[in-house]
């Protein structure tokens, strides 16, 4: 079964066609010329590797599902992703040489991040900027073992 749905985000007009156990990834050019990709998990389980295009990593979205994001090689600079989590967990994966910005708000919710440490503290390193929501859902931020 193939779900057609229409989303209009602050002037900016998508198509989303995706099916109950995957969703599929669309590059969109925004309503100023910019790039992004959008991922969905809705009802399943989804992992995406970050890659920012100018700046943007893209928004990733999880209704009743969970959606895995790994963030390990963005380019020196600010990288921002957006996402949302209702009813559903969006778990971000980061590489600890990269720097966390988390401007998310929970609405009985939860938000998790690791501590940060001075170790976390450079101004050279590359920049992930998150914002979006958690509503009766969470957003947790982990550092990947092993870098």
């Amino acid at each position: 079964m193939v779900l057609h749905c229409v989303y209009k985000f602050s002037h900016t007009h998508f198509t989303l066609v995706d099916r109950i156990d995957g969703i599929s990834v669309h590059h969109n050019r925004n309503s100023i010329g910019k790039i992004s990709e959008k991922h969905v998990s809705l009802f399943a389980w989804r992992t995406s590797d970050v890659t920012s295009l100018n700046g943007n990593g893209g928004k990733y979205s999880s209704l009743f599902g969970v959606n895995q994001i790994i963030v390990e090689n963005i380019p020196k600079g600010r990288t921002v992703i957006n996402v949302n989590a209702v009813f559903g967990l969006v778990e971000i994966i980061v590489s600890k040489d990269i720097k966390i910005i988390n401007k998310t708000v929970p609405i009985f919710s939860g938000i998790f991040q690791p501590k940060i440490t001075e170790e976390n503290i450079d101004k050279d390193r590359p920049e992930l900027y998150i914002t979006g929501k958690a509503v009766f859902g969470n957003i947790t931020i982990k550092n990947s073992r092993g870098k």
